[in-house]
């Protein structure tokens, strides 16, 4: 202002000139204040200030849609994020929906509204550490199948080598059974050549078990065809009843 008694000419121009100073001097802080609030909220990082008690000063619209909260509803509260005060530290940051994002975050120290406040930049780094995540995953899968098919491999060999060691005292039983039958170590009792016969019954069933399980083999390998006919049923029992008959009678049981 200007005392009306003491107005002169020179007084009257730096006055003036002292105004337009200021006012060109608030001009530029409103345009930096524009630029800045402009920069903060097209950033596409997260950025947060907290004063010194961690209360939330400032929330941009990333650092909203990495916490899940608006700066509305935050202003001057604890967010509670695990923050150690280092830079370069990734953090998970859980959000009241339930999902999550993890973000690396750079700490500086400076001053908001002219008091000391740590202003934190966020980067959104959930889609490359959820991409090592699933890398990890997909190696230690690959790395259990790999184990499966080396271990289904040597099942396969230990199945064949048993087939076979199992076949050959089956056919050394089976020739001699046939020789016994055909009277070729003296005459066979009718009740003998019942118990040869069974003998022979089940030595061929051992090895068509043999033989079943080699094809099962094969099926799970996905190397054996698979081919449908009827089955008939009286003649797939009638060996049965007879391999269990001494022992139902000798229990005084009776098979029908």
């Amino acid at each position: 202002f200007l005392l009306k008694g003491d107005l002169s000419s020179g007084l009257l121009t730096r006055t003036v000139l002292h105004a337009v100073e200021r006012h060109a001097l608030r001009e530029d802080a409103r345009r930096s204040a524009r630029s800045l609030h402009t920069l903060l909220e097209s950033s596409r990082d997260g950025i947060l200030v907290l004063d010194t008690l961690g209360r939330v000063q400032y929330l941009n619209p990333a650092a909203e849609r990495l916490v899940g909260r608006q700066q509305a509803e935050t202003l001057g509260e604890l967010l509670h994020l695990p923050i150690s005060g280092e830079s370069g530290v990734e953090v998970r940051l859980d959000r009241p929906d339930g999902s999550h994002a993890v973000a690396e975050l750079q700490i500086t120290r400076t001053r908001w509204d002219g008091h000391a406040a740590l202003l934190i930049l966020m980067r959104d780094v959930t889609r490359e550490r959820e991409g090592v995540a699933d890398k990890k995953a997909l190696a230690v899968k690959t790395h259990a199948l790999e184990e499966t098919e080396k271990l289904m491999e040597e099942r396969a060999r230990f199945i064949n080598l048993v087939t076979h060691e199992l076949r050959t005292p089956m056919t050394a039983i089976s020739s001699g059974v046939q020789m016994l039958m055909a009277g070729g170590l003296g005459e066979v009792t009718p009740k003998q050549s019942r118990f040869l016969e069974m003998i022979q019954r089940n030595t061929e069933r051992l090895v068509r078990f043999s033989s079943d399980v080699l094809s099962l083999s094969r099926l799970e390998g996905g190397t054996y065809p698979i081919k449908s006919r009827p089955v008939p049923f009286n003649a797939c029992l009638a060996p049965v009843l007879t391999t269990l008959a001494s022992s139902a009678t000798a229990n005084g049981v009776t098979l029908v």
